[in-house]
């Protein structure tokens, strides 16, 4: 389902307050099975783990952890509720949350018991060579291929429509491409799917249910006004797999045009 659509079926505020409908507030008791906290715990604990790479871990080994950590859960409550609260904004229909104003940075001490708010600021933008090129930490494209794609692909997909010379590719600590490297060597790891190449670098299987994969690019744009020393930029690259729907998230440069 889109982000779209989910959002489209969540109800508004005005919605909510209208129907009377009312937040309760929750004390953790983790030796009461009706109330479910255990299990929503070890379903969200679990998903985690799924994300990191952590092997999961059972009900009750989950139970018996949590028994221990009720002083760490107050400061992730916390965290958890301001997340909460922006993820509300940022889903709500309501003009009210439509600027950055209405979403605010926070420190927080539970120790000292110190809450400071600040307004958030804009990205600040990165400016080379042309006036019309510019990017932020925060830019992102997105290529989508029908299956998993080899490496070659990945590159020449950014070569073709970013016009991007990949100079490095890396995983983790490791390498996956080189300009360097021997012509030889270049051709059989572009035969290679991402995923194996991944998995052959880490030395394990990836986990299961693992549909990301992270892997950072040097680039050079090879826009003719800048100069090619100054212009060797490294990009995140995040690779989804979703229903082999396989997509290329990366930090570029956009090329603006008047």
């Amino acid at each position: 389902m889109k982000y779209n659509e989910i959002v489209s079926k969540i109800p508004s505020i005005d919605d909510l307050i209208k129907s009377g409908t009312k937040v309760n507030g929750e004390e953790f008791e983790k030796d009461n099975d009706t109330n479910h906290h255990i299990d929503f715990i070890t379903a969200g604990s679990n998903l985690r783990a799924i994300n990191y790479g952590i092997p999961p871990a059972d009900r009750n080994r989950i139970k018996q952890i949590s028994g221990r950590i009720i002083p760490a859960l107050a400061t992730t409550a916390v965290i958890s509720a301001l997340q909460s609260m922006n993820i509300f904004k940022i889903t709500s229909t309501s003009h009210n949350f439509k600027h950055i104003e209405s979403c605010q940075n926070w420190f927080i001490n539970l120790a000292v018991n110190i809450y400071s708010i600040s307004n958030p600021q804009s990205a600040q933008p990165i400016q080379k060579g042309s006036s019309y090129i510019i990017s932020t930490i925060l830019d992102r494209i997105h290529l989508q291929f029908i299956d998993v794609p080899t490496l070659g692909e990945l590159i020449n997909r950014l070569k073709v429509e970013k016009q991007w010379k990949i100079d490095l590719l890396n995983y983790k600590a490791g390498q996956l491409y080189g300009y360097f490297q021997s012509e030889e060597k270049i051709k059989i790891q572009k035969s290679k799917l991402i995923t194996f190449l991944a998995e052959e670098l880490d030395g394990k299987q990836l986990a299961n249910g693992t549909d990301v994969i992270c892997v950072e690019a040097q680039t050079d744009t090879g826009y003719p006004d800048i100069d090619d020393d100054g212009w060797l930029n490294y990009h995140p690259v995040v690779l989804s797999a979703n229903q082999h729907i396989f997509t290329a998230q990366c930090k570029f440069v956009a090329e603006l045009s008047n």
